[in-house]
């Protein structure tokens, strides 16, 4: 089972070096060094499931370390869709991702970078996509075309599109951001797919408790499944409750 439950005592966690910081102090930091250009996504160290063939550590950007456990205290976490018109196997794999969907947070809705126009002429002339009939069947109208893509109705997005095994060629993960005890800033953990039933299943058990991902510090180990090909899934565990200041403290640091 890939989630897992322990009932341990409350942690004041008072080794986390992000909440011990005055928030304006970061914001600050962060303006002196990057001026007008902001903090975005993609500035965040960000952590990915290793392949099967590699040790089952999480590698930390800028640290000697490759712990077998990631414990941190989960702040923030979102579903996006990323992708390749050329797969990572094609000499592409240090590229980013030619569109990225993410949730509106007016609409709620997955919106992505793309619009509707760059959609349907790469989905139509691409030569690793497949092509389930009547899933694109006309072009975008002139008043729609400039329009971003809606990642629900996104022809990428659908089912039987992938080159192989008939699964959606545009990737559905979930960005994690979580705090780490010697870190000022979260680290950005990238739930693949194949994790993706294990992470919902972790937070609704949280819920279920009446607890936040913020309220509790969360341990993420890798398993390996032995299927064809062998992947890691991510195993999530509840480890030791949060004080109630510090779940606020993380809680609005996410915010």
């Amino acid at each position: 089972m890939p989630t897992k439950t322990t009932d341990l005592a409350v942690a004041t966690a008072p080794e986390y070096v992000a909440l011990s910081l005055d928030t304006s102090e970061l914001t600050e930091s962060l303006a002196e060094s990057l001026g007008s250009e902001g903090f975005g996504p993609n500035d965040f160290d960000t952590l990915t499931v290793p392949n099967a063939t590699a040790a089952p550590v999480w590698n930390l950007p800028d640290s000697d370390e490759s712990p077998k456990q990631l414990k941190g205290i989960i702040i923030f976490h979102q579903p996006v869709q990323t992708l390749w018109l050329k797969p990572l196997n094609e000499g592409n794999s240090n590229m980013p991702p030619d569109c990225v969907g993410r949730k509106d947070q007016r609409t709620g809705e997955l919106v992505g970078s793309q619009n509707r126009q760059w959609v349907y002429e790469n989905f139509k002339n691409s030569p690793y996509v497949q092509r389930p009939e009547g899933l694109v069947n006309e072009f975008p109208s002139p008043v729609s075309s400039m329009q971003k893509q809606l990642c629900e109705t996104c022809p990428f997005s659908q089912w039987k599109t992938a080159q192989k095994g008939g699964g959606q060629f545009c990737t559905a993960k979930r960005d994690i951001y979580m705090l780490l005890p010697d870190r000022p800033f979260p680290v950005l953990v990238k739930v693949p797919p194949t994790s993706l039933i294990s992470a919902r299943k972790y937070f609704l058990s949280l819920s279920k408790s009446l607890l936040g991902p913020s309220n509790v510090e969360t341990i993420l180990t890798l398993q390996k499944e032995n299927a064809t090909p062998p992947y890691y899934k991510i195993v999530f565990t509840k480890g030791p409750q949060v004080d109630r200041e510090n779940a606020a403290r993380a809680k609005a640091y996410g915010a």
